[in-house]
């Protein structure tokens, strides 16, 4: 018998996010969120599940904030984000500097085994990539300081003082985030076998959507360096050499490039885009030379200009798993 839907019904929701298919094929990774119901959060952990269909969905980690699984190139290991549920205070600078309340990257053998920490950063990590060779994860990491430094000090001591913020730009906030305008996401590396992070990127800008080249040279990504950045902002495809950091524009900023993905060969990387300026949110299919020859003006070739839908996924509602960009895959 049929009936209607009724808020408790939400409970019963459980969310499948982020999945990821091993290297060999044989078997998927991917994030389960719940709704916690005494306490109003989502608990996350990460299963693993067999692709033939012969066998269960077994949970890998234990939660209750873990997302983002990668497989290792071998598929020996799984990286994935862990965070503390709720609302985590560091009791002491050291503590704050360490990134206790952030969303950290950890490593995890398939086989069984404890898993191990990677990262230590007072902001965090995010879209972690595994190098081609996997010895070494790319991710993202904000920088920058508090402009109001007394604030946070004084809530190591149980402190509460009124914060100034000093806000000079009009793209200062986002959702889920809050304010953006006193720190910069950037690129860094870290050996998967431990060690300390690099940094790749710097600058007044964001940098984000990583991602190795076949050969583990180059690094290509997005970012919008452009005067046009916090009042319209749009992101072209930049790629890095790995061993000088030498940069590079691939597309023009007339784009708001995403989702970035290089060819089997390296020779090309395709992206998601629409213009700059009154795109009405319509998405194509674009492919852009990974490199450009001297003295050559950034370009790219629009693929889907025949194609009448969107080249993206949009989802409006609160009641869905959380997912980045689109992800193309050759």
């Amino acid at each position: 018998m049929s009936r209607l839907l009724t808020a408790d019904d939400l409970y019963a929701f459980t969310f499948l996010e982020e999945v990821r298919l091993s290297p060999d094929g044989t078997r998927i990774a991917y994030t389960q969120s719940e709704i916690d119901r005494d306490n109003y959060e989502y608990r996350r952990a990460i299963w693993i599940v067999p692709t033939d269909g012969d066998g269960a969905p077994r949970r890998f980690t234990s939660g209750p904030n873990d997302t983002t699984p990668r497989w290792s190139p071998d598929g020996q290991t799984l990286a994935f984000l862990r965070a503390p549920t709720g609302e985590v205070k560091p009791k002491n600078a050291e503590e704050r500097d360490k990134g206790v309340s952030q969303a950290q990257i950890w490593l995890l053998p398939v086989a069984g085994g404890e898993a191990r920490q990677l990262t230590s950063l007072r902001y965090g990590a995010g879209e972690l990539v595994w190098s081609p060779d996997g010895r070494t994860l790319l991710f993202t990491s904000r920088t920058g300081e508090p402009d109001d430094n007394a604030v946070d000090d004084a809530m190591l001591h149980d402190k509460h003082l009124p914060r100034v913020r000093t806000i000079t730009q009009l793209w200062h906030k986002l959702d889920g985030v809050g304010y953006i305008y006193e720190q910069r996401s950037h690129l860094f590396t870290i050996p998967s076998a431990g060690g300390e992070p690099k940094q790749l990127t710097e600058g007044d800008w964001d940098d984000g959507e990583p991602a190795w080249s076949p050969d583990g040279t180059r690094i290509v990504f997005t970012s919008d360096r452009s005067d046009e950045r916090w009042t319209w902002p749009a992101a072209s495809v930049w790629t890095l050499e790995v061993t000088n950091v030498a940069l590079t524009r691939l597309t023009d900023e007339s784009l708001a490039a995403s989702a970035p993905a290089w060819s089997p060969d390296g020779k090309q990387i395709a992206f998601l885009s629409g213009p700059r300026r009154h795109s009405v949110g319509h998405v194509d299919l674009y492919v852009t030379d990974a490199e450009i020859a001297a003295g050559a003006q950034p370009g790219q070739r629009l693929l889907t200009q025949d194609f009448t839908p969107i080249c993206s996924d949009t989802c409006i509602t609160d009641m869905r798993g959380s997912h980045s960009a689109a992800h193309l895959t050759w």
